[in-house]
């Protein structure tokens, strides 16, 4: 894996919330706007063995200007050869209607120790 298990690296990207984001609603099957809060959630993924760490995970997005984010990724587990990004619920907003727009990722760099 590229990740290597106690190494740290940084990594940065740049996160936004569209104030406007109509879809289909699945709980009233009409539109609604899918505008309330998110997160961003990197996990740290071996293909082989299927093993996943979440590594990192940014504060409720809740802005509509672009905003660039650093992390810090240390796989304690293991090694990983890959990264997902996934949005998920912020922390008061489970199960409601939310959108996260990325952009303009970084390389992942080795942080020398």
């Amino acid at each position: 894996g590229f990740l290597k298990k106690d190494s740290s690296y940084t990594f940065s990207l740049y996160l936004n919330r569209s104030n406007i984001y109509k879809s289909l609603s699945r709980l009233t099957l009409k539109e609604a706007n899918f505008n309330s809060p998110t997160i961003l959630k990197i996990w740290g993924v071996n293909v082989e063995t299927q093993q996943e760490e979440l590594l990192a995970e940014s504060n409720a997005v809740s802005h509509s200007q672009w905003t660039r984010y650093t992390f810090t990724l240390t796989p304690r587990t293991g090694d990983f050869d890959e990264i997902d990004l996934m949005a998920y619920y912020a922390k008061g907003y489970e199960r409601k209607n939310g959108n996260l727009l990325i952009d303009n990722c970084s390389a992942i760099e080795k942080i020398k120790q």
